[in-house]
Order: structure tokens, then sequence, then C-alpha cells
């Protein structure tokens, strides 16, 4: 486990924050775990943080009661309240979040059993990131793409709808309209990624009969965006590929090949 402290002990003042929170980010292949010191509204600020591989994770509640535990050594902070954002979709209730690219499943209840916690919520990562829209400052934070033709987007407006799209583990997307009542973005969040493939040469469709190939060997291959892309993708296009045997041999390839989950895929990118 890595950890980061943002705050030193000596300039730390509680006085300075209205309230601390537990926050987390769990992605199909790292999970980051802070406390977050808030200013005001438009104002937090990172205490520390612990990060780890998501297969490292056994107990959510785990990580958490180390995290609690070391707020209150270093900084004398008692948090009490807590929301976790996981690549993965919610339950109807945010009673728990089974990931989708990790086999972690995060259960509300019994986080609050088994740690000082009294508030938990669960939310889908990509809606926690549709949340932090409103926080953006525009001269800072936005790059503005130039338009071919006619821009017809109007800019960066209060009530425009944005749609947030983002490849990592695997492929997370939400649209995120106004709500004019509470004068902030809600996000809706969607399991973007299990979008069915759509090839669009004969290249692709070949590319997709692979997918459908490896179907009948394993439940977890469908054609789907998830498996053209991100870090998966990057695994089923290599091997593709090498399937096609057009690339002529050498030890980097052969090497790649006796590889397996993570070192191959990182072998991949090298």
């Amino acid at each position: 486990m890595e950890k980061q402290v943002f705050v030193q002990q000596d300039r730390f003042k509680k006085s300075d924050y209205q309230f601390f929170v537990v926050v987390a980010d769990i992605g199909g292949s790292t999970a980051y775990f802070a406390v977050m010191g808030v200013r005001d509204k438009k104002r937090g600020e990172l205490i520390l943080k612990h990060s780890l591989p998501t297969k490292e994770i056994t107990h959510i509640h785990s990580i958490l009661n180390q995290l609690l535990f070391e707020a209150k050594e270093r900084f004398d902070i008692e948090v009490n309240r807590c929301c976790i954002g996981a690549a993965g979709p919610v339950s109807r209730k945010r009673g728990y979040i089974d990931l989708t690219n990790a086999s972690l499943h995060i259960n509300a209840k019994e986080i609050l059993q088994n740690t000082l916690l009294n508030k938990v919520i669960l939310i889908n990562d990509f809606e926690a990131v549709g949340y932090g829209l409103d926080m953006l400052e525009l001269k800072k934070d936005v790059v503005t793409l130039k338009h071919i033709g006619k821009d017809l987007t109007g800019g960066w407006t209060e009530g425009n709808t944005f749609a947030v799209i983002g490849a990592g583990s695997g492929l997370g997307m939400t649209i995120v309209p106004y709500d004019f009542k509470r004068h902030l973005h809600i996000p809706l969040p969607s399991e973007g990624g299990h979008m069915d493939f759509s090839p669009q040469d004969s290249f692709e469709l070949e590319l997709a009969q692979f997918l459908r190939t490896r179907a009948h060997q394993s439940t977890d291959i469908h054609p789907e965006f998830e498996r053209v892309l991100s870090g998966q993708g990057m695994e089923n296009i290599y091997d593709f590929l090498r399937s096609q045997k057009k690339q002529p041999k050498s030890a980097p390839l052969k090497n790649v090949d006796s590889l397996k989950g993570t070192e191959k895929l990182k072998a991949i990118d090298e």
C-alpha cells in the first residue's frame, strides 16, 4: 500500500475546515482512499491518501479502518462520513456495488458495522466525476476544441447538459443534466462500456468474430466496447493481431506471448 500525506502536521489546524470526510475511488485496477478537509462549498483539500491495487482488497472496511486510524494518530481527526465511488453499477437503494472489472463486492451495511463511520454513500465512479463538473474553473480546467463548422454548443453555460466519457480498466460514461431547482448538475450513471462494438469495415468485422469465438471459451468475452479499448481491449487486440500471423517472430513478441494478466498488459504497453 502506498501512503501520501498532503498537509504538514505542524501547519495543520482543524479550525480551518468545516468538516472532514473519507472519500474513495475504486477502479478495476487501482483503488484510492483519502481523508479530505472541506473548507467551504467550493474548496476541499486532501489531508492524506492510501492507494493499492484493487485485487489486493479483501474487505473495504479494513482499508478504511487503517485510514481512520492514521487520521486520528497524525491529525487528531475523527471522521464519521464517507463517500465511495466505484467502477460498477450501484444497487437501487445504494446498498452495494459489484465492480464490473474486478472481483470485489462493496456493501454499505458491512462497512457501517465494521468501522466507526455512521454514514456511507455509494455512487458510481463516473457519477462522482459528474458531480465534480460544477467545481471546474473554466479558465484553468476546460479546453475548448475547435469546430470544423459552426459551433452550436453555446459554450459552457449553466443550463447545459454534459456527457462524461473515460476509458480506464473499463469504459465509464455519465450524462449530466442541470437541475435548475438545486442549481447544480445531477449526473445519471451508466455502464456505457457494455454497448455493443459496431464494426465499421472488414478488418473490424474480423476482430468482432475473433471476440465471438472467444466467447465460446469464456462467458466474459462479448463484442462490446470494453473488449476493444482500455486494459482488456489492449490484450484482446494484441491477441487478435497475433492470430493474423502477419508479424515476424521476435524476442519481444515471444516474451509477451508467455505472460498473462497485468504483466502481459504492461509488456504490450511497453
